[in-house]
């Protein structure tokens, strides 16, 4: 919403319009100059929401042009290069005009100060055994998108010794109510193991534990912005609990 692309790996958040721009002098798409104009001129996009099938990147979106808009990307990579993180099922939200989740960043390609950004500590997904993931495709990804609701389901098999499946559903704001993610991490395997869900706000905010929820409001002496509730599931063995983080 705010014309950016959210950081994945080392790409680095940048504004859109300059590609978007050449993308409409090259092929003419009218959806791309409905975007760079802001809808005074062209046609707007077909899809709401968005599977980048080939890459393995979901976009979900509660509306085109609006500054205040939902708006999330999921990465469930099906292929790796030199510059991809250990991420698989990475989620960053922006909502009412801010950034909520975020990719914690690229810092610096030097080790050992790259690693809490490169490996899946430094991401919103799920580690097993306090171990990053290795670096393989995804087993396979599902994802459907009505007028309610946008849907994903995956496995992966990045996080040994067990199989990870994520399933993200977004609810559309509507007279209903307003919009919300829910997100399911399933792993199943052999033996026990320490797993952890892990969850990045920006660090303009601070939180607070209330029982298996996390609420997320905006630092004090900081410009007002909305807040992030990261409401867990009580389960039997669940600790919620604010942790360290580092973010470029």
């Amino acid at each position: 919403p705010d014309g950016r692309m959210e950081q994945i790996g080392d790409g680095y958040m940048s504004t859109v319009e300059g590609a978007l721009r050449r993308g409409w002098e090259m092929f003419r798409r009218e959806d791309m100059l409905w975007v760079i104009t802001k809808g005074a001129e062209g046609r707007p996009p077909v899809h709401r929401s968005y599977a980048f099938d080939g890459a393995g990147f979901y976009v979900s979106r509660s509306a085109w042009n609006d500054p205040a808009a939902l708006w999330s990307i999921l990465n469930w990579r099906t292929g790796f290069v030199g510059h991809c993180h250990e991420d698989m099922g990475h989620l960053s939200i922006q909502a009412y005009g801010a950034n909520l989740l975020i990719d914690s960043g690229t810092y610096s390609y030097a080790s050992p100060m790259r690693l809490p950004f490169y490996q899946t500590i430094g991401h919103n997904t799920v580690l097993v055994n306090r171990q990053t993931q290795k670096r393989r495709s995804a087993l396979d990804g599902h994802w459907t998108t009505a007028e309610p609701f946008d849907f994903f389901h995956g496995t992966q098999d990045n996080s040994e010794p067990l199989l990870h499946a994520r399933t993200m559903v977004f609810r559309q704001p509507n007279s209903a109510g307003p919009g919300y993610w829910l997100i399911v991490d399933r792993l199943t395997g052999e033996g026990s193991h320490r797993l952890d869900q892990r969850w990045h706000p920006t660090e303009t905010m601070t939180g607070r534990v209330e029982g298996s929820t996390v609420v997320y409001t905006g630092r004090e002496g900081q410009s007002p912005q909305p807040s992030l509730v990261v409401a867990n599931l009580p389960q039997p063995g669940l600790k919620t609990e604010l942790a360290e983080g580092a973010v470029q």
